[in-house]
């Protein structure tokens, strides 16, 4: 269900990219209109660890992204293994980047 139809806040992120999308999102309890301190501190909390969890969750992805794309790139026309610099892959993924 959208978020805009649900009284419950999430804690969202989108990837997007040619071929591939994914959402991520974890509900949050709602906050009272005039929450006590301790309420908010609560709150924040569960704020903090819903973000380390969809961090964590949204790496997983990308790393496995990146390892899916480094083995479709290895392959040359003929399905035969290309060496790949694994270093300089790492420093550059994402990034475009001309060969000499």
């Amino acid at each position: 269900m959208p978020a805009s139809e649900s009284n419950t806040p999430l804690l969202r992120a989108d990837y997007k990219a040619p071929g591939a999308s994914k959402e991520f999102s974890y509900a949050q309890q709602a906050l009272d209109q005039n929450p006590t301190p301790k309420q908010t501190t609560a709150y924040i909390a569960s704020l903090r660890t819903s973000t380390l969890q969809l961090q964590s969750e949204i790496n997983t992805f990308l790393t496995q992204k990146m390892e899916d794309d480094k083995a479709a790139a290895s392959l040359n026309g003929n399905g035969a293994q290309v060496k790949v610099d694994e270093q300089k892959e790492e420093e550059n993924y994402g990034e475009e980047v001309e060969e000499d």
